[in-house]
């Protein structure tokens, strides 16, 4: 009787580890095989663009060239908006104002709001569907990379308007402050 009791003992000890080691082993299954969680994308990376995520990156780009940061305007910002309106709602994509035979990219009602601030104005335009392929695509154009870090100009506003799928049309525009 006393070996049948041994003999359990060691059995149940063998069932305790051996159970025990296959435990921890489905758990470092487990743990070797978990997919790690991906990261958030940044908000710069989620659409569609927004306006200040874009002064941010542009203030950004800025710093690097050691050129002072924009304010934004809300005047300007308006008229930019005016003029993304126009893109979507005439469907043109342009600097020039779709149907204005001088050649002129700011209408009559955009110019009341812009000259009494501005001596001159400058505009970038993109297609995008988030704010930083916004400002890398100007970033990659050398026009609008050099308007970007233009340190003439002082004060900026954007234009954000609904493109075709999930891109939108975008407008920056700069001021020479009066």
């Amino acid at each position: 009787m006393k070996r049948l009791g041994i003999a359990l003992a060691i059995v149940s000890a063998i069932l305790v580890i051996g159970g025990l080691s296959f435990m921890s082993y489905s758990a470092y299954l487990s743990y070797a095989t978990a997919k790690s969680p991906t990261p958030a994308p940044s908000k710069y990376d989620v659409g569609p663009p927004d306006a200040q995520e874009m002064l941010e990156l542009v203030n950004a780009e800025r710093a690097k060239a050691n050129v002072p940061a924009l304010t934004y305007s809300k005047p300007i910002e308006t008229v930019a908006q005016m003029k993304t309106d126009d893109f979507h709602l005439r469907d043109y994509y342009s600097h020039e104002i779709k149907g204005q035979a001088d050649g002129y990219w700011l209408t009559p009602e955009m110019k009341a709001i812009a000259q009494p601030l501005c001596n001159s104005y400058a505009e970038n335009l993109t297609s995008a569907a988030t704010s930083r392929e916004t400002v890398t695509r100007w970033m990659n154009s050398t026009a609008h990379r050099e308007a970007i870090l233009d340190p003439t100009y002082i004060t900026t506003g954007f234009g954000i308007s609904e493109g075709k799928g999930d891109w939108y049309y975008v407008s920056e525009h700069f001021c020479v402050a009066k």
